[in-house]
């Protein structure tokens, strides 16, 4: 069936139907002329069409110090506003209702925030719970950002009451009231900006945690127990699990008779209040972790004689669980309730297993009294005669680790390659070498005849010998990869001065498929 046609309008109100007519006498204007149309629009400021009205026009409300490279949008009229000229920066308010700006924070001579005209900020806002604004920026040049609008965090100089200047960050473990001022420029007199605390990604404090046997008893069962903790946010746990503690081992002839100390040290007292503490257990062959609880950071002891199957379970593979911090992102844009960063880059990569394999490691044997794990001792070693890998790795001030770069075994040393005395394999003796049939580890200082070689040890510990591993090595070999990471001319630290191994000078810069080693203990 045909549609119905209908003869289209003629008429368009936002076009002039006859224009301005400026040559005839004013009685003679027709409907929908004018005479004068400077400035003048079809349409009114409420955008109704069809009118006639002034073109809107504008006025001078207020300007930044600098040259302007991004604004984040708060809330109503107001605007924080991000200014430089490449030598200073600063960050402003500014109403638009009002026309007035005035300065959040300034940094004369760049040292701090570091804005650059040539990288834009994008960012976004929200409302905290306590009726502050959080601003979240990012320049893909300086670290992402956040910072409290009517907070902003300055240096500052604390003293205590007997106006003592307390070094570094406020000491709040120290007894007596301390009083913190705003650290001002030198030149200018205005508060200095803390550039470490308004990061993304804050420089925390690593705690240190050890477990041991509580002094009295409980209703803990026998086992293996460790600890790691975790700093929280608003009932949030915002970190990973850090390096677990030491393991303590509980044994007593009434099995569930025991009790836990922990002790937590270096804790981050000045980006978090509060920490989660989880238990590690093996009991019974079966491994286990169960969250006992949110403390404060200031807390630095925790007894437990007993841990409620009732509590929360964490999967143990959660525990190992690294998280990667982004360093700098290229913006941060808002996505309904999501505030998502776009192109985020993490922490700088280096290759160190250059100077890895040349760490040269040494054994040493502490003597403890026969009674040590009766009495709850947790200083464990290794066994003799076997075989270890080690490796190291960084850990950086945001918690964040790098890879673990592999430690060889010591060189081998002609004596090493030797056949052996006795023949152990008669059937092929030319394969057997020495360090295959006894153990090549050697004895540099202290013995039997020599102890205390060093002082004692806190725990008891007397150390009374130490000296070189033995030589070990597997039957497969490093991967071939020398083009791309033992290139000496790209690598800077290839010109490290080689350290001595028994009086020789061995170099261990490239072992690209030579065989592995590992660490052989006498």
């Amino acid at each position: 069936m045909a549609k119905n046609q209908q003869n289209p309008s003629t008429t368009n109100p936002s076009t002039f139907i006859k224009g301005m007519i400026k040559d005839v006498d004013d009685s003679f204007y027709p409907k929908g002329g004018w005479y004068h149309a400077r400035n003048l629009v079809n349409h009114s400021k409420d955008g109704n069409e069809g009118t006639i009205s002034n073109e809107p026009s504008n006025t001078f409300c207020a300007n930044a110090p600098y040259p302007i490279i991004g604004a984040i949008h708060l809330n109503a009229d107001r605007w924080v506003i991000y200014s430089t000229n490449n030598t200073d920066s600063e960050i402003g308010l500014f109403s638009d209702d009002a026309c007035t700006y005035s300065r959040i924070a300034v940094d004369f001579g760049n040292s701090c925030l570091n804005f650059n005209l040539n990288y834009i900020i994008i960012g976004v806002s929200k409302e905290n719970f306590d009726c502050t604004f959080q601003v979240y920026w990012a320049d893909s040049n300086n670290p992402d950002r956040t910072l409290t609008v009517e907070r902003p965090a300055f240096l500052q100089n604390c003293r205590d009451e007997n106006n003592t200047l307390l070094p570094g960050p406020p000491n709040y473990i120290t007894v007596g009231c301390i009083t913190c001022t705003d650290r001002l420029d030198p030149i200018h007199g205005t508060p200095l900006i803390d550039c470490d605390k308004i990061r993304l990604a804050p420089l925390v404090k690593l705690p240190c945690v050890t477990v041991s046997q509580g002094p009295s008893g409980g209703s803990i069962l026998n086992g293996s127990y460790y600890a790691v903790i975790a700093y929280v946010l608003n009932s949030q746990r915002v970190t990973d699990y850090f390096t677990p503690s030491n393991t303590q081992a509980l044994f007593d002839h009434d099995n569930a008779a025991s009790s836990l100390l922990i002790t937590i040290d270096q804790m981050d007292t000045t980006h978090f209040d509060y920490f989660e503490l989880v238990i590690v257990r093996t009991v019974n062959s079966q491994t286990s972790a169960k969250k006992i609880g949110v403390y404060s950071t200031r807390q630095s002891q925790i007894s437990l004689d007993t841990i409620n199957e009732a509590l929360e379970s964490v999967p143990v593979e959660f525990i190992p669980l690294r998280t990667p911090n982004y360093e700098k992102s290229d913006g941060i844009y808002e996505v309904g309730d999501y505030m998502l960063r776009v192109g985020p880059r993490s922490r700088f990569d280096f290759n160190y297993q250059p100077l890895a394999n040349r760490i040269i490691t040494k054994w040493q044997a502490v003597a403890y009294p026969s009674d040590y794990y009766v009495k709850g001792g947790n200083a464990t070693g290794y066994m003799r005669d076997e075989v270890y890998p080690f490796f190291v790795r960084w850990v950086f001030d945001t918690g964040d680790r790098t890879a673990s770069y592999h430690i060889p075994g010591r060189p081998s040393l002609p004596s090493d390659l030797v056949s052996p005395a006795f023949n152990i394999l008669p059937d092929d003796p030319n394969n057997v070498k020495l360090w295959a049939a006894q153990s090549t580890a050697s004895i540099t200082a202290g013995g039997i005849n020599n102890p205390g070689i060093a002082p004692a040890l806190p725990d008891g510990g007397i150390p009374i010998a130490e000296g070189n591993m033995g030589y070990w090595e597997s039957s497969e070999k490093y991967p071939d990869k020398k083009a791309d990471i033992f290139n000496a001319s790209a690598h800077p630290w290839s010109t490290i001065p080689i350290p001595p191994y028994a009086g020789t000078l061995i170099d261990q810069y490239d072992l690209c498929g030579e065989v592995i080693r590992h660490h052989k203990f006498p």
